[in-house]
């Protein structure tokens, strides 16, 4: 888990974009990647937005991941947590 959270601060601190090159690794598996129909466009289109929300907004995303937090953690002691 620390992996992925680690992966993800240094891909929004250095403005890597992590999920193209990972769709474009698994259109290269043989098996997988005739079945993954993703143009490359769209894919960093979609990163571009990512970085707008968590870089120049980051108020608004820290907001978000409060509300979520404390949604789960109200949803586990009222005993509705799935």
């Amino acid at each position: 888990m620390s992996t992925f959270l680690l992966a993800a601060a240094c891909a929004i601190v250095c403005r890597i974009y992590l999920i193209g090159a990972i769709v474009k690794f698994v259109k290269r598996l043989p098996l997988i990647g005739k079945h993954v129909r993703f143009k490359d466009q769209d894919v960093r289109g979609t990163e571009d937005l990512l970085f707008v929300v968590l870089r120049d907004r980051r108020c608004g995303c820290c907001q978000f991941c409060q509300s979520s937090s404390l949604h789960k953690c109200f949803s586990f002691w009222s005993g509705s947590y799935s």
